[in-house]
């Protein structure tokens, strides 16, 4: 909740004309940013405001969750797949209902997926471009998760030629003219985004809050996660301190025994 605050005050900021890195602090890329403060110009600023763009999210993410398995699969698998995120869904909530970054870029994600699948099974160079186009808007709502979605794009282009039976070197050029279509859909995000920065003389601040800031923080800072194998360990038994605990009462207060 302290995130969502964060962002959704920093939404209205921008509304009222603030510029995202020169006045305010950002490590990831505008885009929800972006889309917060065009929902609070359009109607009041309030948070059940901002959970509009995530409900049209929620049910665009289950429609791609029956779509990406049913081009796959057939039927069957699609509809499993739906089943498997209604089960999530209860699990994740309430977490699914804010409004933040992650979410949407994993969306155009799975979009930017759905239609290389369109492009698997017809061949339409327009495909590619809405790809590009969907790759591009998930770089814009999280940079690292877009540019992984956007290589592996890369890689799943030269496996669709080899599936064809094309050698790989045949494979990897066929990959980097359809990188091309799928290119001019990522300009026609970046292109926007840029300009808007430029001409608000943020580009020197945004690239040290996306990029050097980033870099830096994950060289001084290691996250300790348990190994899978905790997951299969016995239950420890109860923490108990190994030391007595003390309670400090600040100068100029009273303790409910003093109170008593």
């Amino acid at each position: 909740m302290a995130d969502e605050g964060y962002l959704l005050l920093q939404a209205l900021d921008l509304a009222n004309g603030k510029v995202l890195y020169r006045d305010m602090d950002a490590f990831v890329t505008p885009g929800i940013w972006f889309l917060l403060a065009l929902v609070f110009k359009l109607t009041e600023p309030s948070v059940i405001a901002s959970r509009i763009p995530v409900v049209i999210a929620y049910l665009a993410l289950i429609a791609l969750s029956y779509r990406i398995p049913a081009r796959i699969g057939g039927v069957y698998a699609g509809l499993s797949c739906v089943a498997i995120m209604m089960m999530c869904t209860v699990w994740a909530f309430p977490a699914w209902t804010f409004a933040f970054y992650s979410p949407f870029s994993v969306l155009f994600a799975l979009a930017a997926l759905e239609r290389l699948l369109a492009f698997r099974a017809g061949s339409r160079r327009q495909d590619l471009i809405l790809a590009g186009l969907l790759l591009g808007l998930s770089i814009l709502f999280k940079q690292n998760y877009g540019v992984f979605a956007l290589v592996g794009t890369f890689f799943s282009l030269v496996v669709l030629w080899l599936e064809k039976g094309q050698s790989k070197v045949a494979s990897l050029r066929a990959a980097a003219v359809d990188s091309c279509w799928l290119g001019m859909g990522v300009v026609a995000i970046a292109l926007p985004t840029l300009a808007y920065l430029g001409v608000h003389s943020a580009l020197g601040d945004a690239f040290q809050s996306l990029i050097v800031h980033p870099l830096e923080f994950g060289g001084k800072h290691s996250i300790p996660y348990l190994d899978l194998a905790a997951l299969f360990a016995p239950a420890a038994g109860a923490w108990e301190p190994s030391k007595p605990i003390e309670f400090v009462v600040p100068a100029g207060t009273s303790s409910a025994s003093d109170a008593n």
